[in-house]
């Protein structure tokens, strides 16, 4: 009889790891542990993001091991897309999943997209999310403009001496563009460096050495004869230098 009992516990000792076997191979899952209640959830939101950029918004289950079930319900609000209520669950696997994500978009205005839901664990009670914000940012990225031509004004007026060329300083400027259409003006000179001091030189050449060359044209004309005579009349120049100066006028 003793011999009889213990054939048949060998017996039933085989079946069962064959069911065993079975479970595991087709996938069936055997129930290891339900949720207790103590079980919670987090949402990771980044911080801010570019207007129109596309960013990932994630789900972690915290503390639940074992065949669990739970349902989220959450809001998206400040046009973030896709915007509205979005419902899912999240269902143990063999893999024991523990977290979803899920794509959205920011708008193409600046503001915040704030996301407000709650989830629940089995038939447990529900349990609120706290309320996250995304800041949607424009961050401008400038593209410079090459330098403009260096301006200055050369006036030969009131020399002294009669000089082949002198040099003045003058200033420089050149644009930025906004790429990201942030709609700020590029106010910092470390971006592009909106101006900048430079130099200046105006050469004349003419065939007789004159201050009555007061535009840098390299000729004399009638009105800055006209004006150097006066200059002579009032004591400023010599007649030699008058001289010069109406010989300059009549070469051309």
């Amino acid at each position: 009889m003793a011999k009889k009992q213990k054939n048949l516990r060998i017996i039933f000792g085989v079946i069962a790891f064959i069911a065993l076997l079975y479970f595991m191979m087709s996938g069936t899952k055997i129930p290891t542990q339900a949720v207790i209640g103590t079980e919670t959830m987090t949402r990771s939101v980044p911080l801010s993001v570019e207007k129109g950029e596309t960013f990932t918004v994630t789900y972690d289950v915290i503390g639940a091991s074992g065949n669990y079930f739970v349902s989220v319900v959450d809001t998206v609000t400040g046009g973030c897309t896709p915007i509205g209520e979005h419902s899912f669950f999240i269902a143990d696997d063999y893999a024991f999943k523990q977290s979803e994500s899920f794509t959205y978009t920011a708008p193409s205005i600046i503001g915040e997209c704030t996301f407000i839901g709650d989830y629940k664990f089995g038939e447990f009670a529900l349990i609120q999310f706290g309320t996250d914000t995304v800041n949607v940012v424009c961050t401008p990225s400038w593209s410079c403009s090459t330098w403009d031509t260096c301006m200055a004004t050369c006036d030969w007026l009131d020399k002294d001496t009669c000089l082949d060329s002198f040099t003045t300083t003058g200033t420089q400027t050149r644009t930025c563009t906004d790429l990201n259409s942030c709609g700020v003006s590029c106010t910092n000179p470390s971006l592009c460096g909106n101006s900048q001091s430079c130099t200046y030189s105006c050469s004349r050449t003419v065939n007789k050495n004159t201050e009555a060359d007061t535009d840098c044209s390299g000729t004399v004309d009638r009105t800055e004869l006209g004006l150097y005579g006066e200059k002579w009349i009032n004591g400023l120049v010599t007649r030699t230098e008058l001289g010069l100066a109406g010989q300059a006028w009549a070469e051309g």
